[in-house]
């Protein structure tokens, strides 16, 4: 499956340049890529993609 450019550029637009992991305890939510380090287990976010 191939998607147009044009497509692909649209959707990398809507991407917001930072969200947050909100912790239990508010003093542990940490925003990404603002606050630094940043370390997480593969299995708590799978999906996380290191933007550094």
């Amino acid at each position: 499956m191939t998607f147009p450019p044009a497509v692909i550029e649209e959707c990398l637009k809507s991407i917001p340049p930072k969200f947050t992991f909100y912790a239990q305890d508010p003093e542990f939510d940490r925003v990404v890529p603002d606050q630094a380090p940043f370390v997480i287990t593969a299995s708590s976010a799978p999906n996380f993609i290191d933007p550094f």
